[in-house]
């Protein structure tokens, strides 16, 4: 049974209020240089549509939900530039993935949710579906295909 919309909702809540917090911490968290340079190179689609939804990076950033938000929390001085490339890169993942993701199970939303659950975030089980690489799932067989066929 497909998860609801409710359910994919509230992962979506869940999950970046773990980012908000990730982005708040002094410190960017481990390997996180590595996870900027590899949406550079491989995800380079989702990241040029990240760059016009600086509403979602400043609510990620908790800088508020616009455009003036978001360039005014990158002039103030005490921005560490790291943290904004940071919150540009998991913006593009962020804005990437909709209450349809778990039936596609793309290659960048389960890199994005492995990063994330590596830095301590739990997924939901909607997320836990689009954690399985669908290449290494079995399907069952059925009694049919097990017996021979006539010839």
């Amino acid at each position: 049974m497909p998860p609801s919309l409710a359910k994919c909702r509230e992962a979506e809540v869940v999950r970046r209020g773990f980012v908000k917090t990730l982005l708040a911490r002094k410190a960017l968290p481990k390997n996180a240089q590595k996870f900027i340079a590899h949406t550079i190179a491989h995800s380079s689609y989702i990241l040029t549509r990240a760059l016009n939804k600086t509403d979602l990076t400043a609510e990620l950033l908790g800088t508020g939900t616009g455009y003036g938000e978001f360039t005014a929390y990158v002039d103030k001085p005490n921005t560490k530039p790291e943290t904004v490339i940071l919150a540009t890169m998991i913006t593009a993942y962020e804005a990437n993935i909709d209450r349809t993701s778990w039936r596609t199970r793309n290659s960048d939303t389960r890199y994005y949710l492995n990063q994330l659950t590596a830095w301590g975030y739990e997924p939901s089980d909607v997320e836990k579906i689009i954690l399985t690489d669908p290449s290494t799932e079995t399907e069952e067989r059925t009694e049919s295909e097990d017996e021979p066929t006539a010839a």
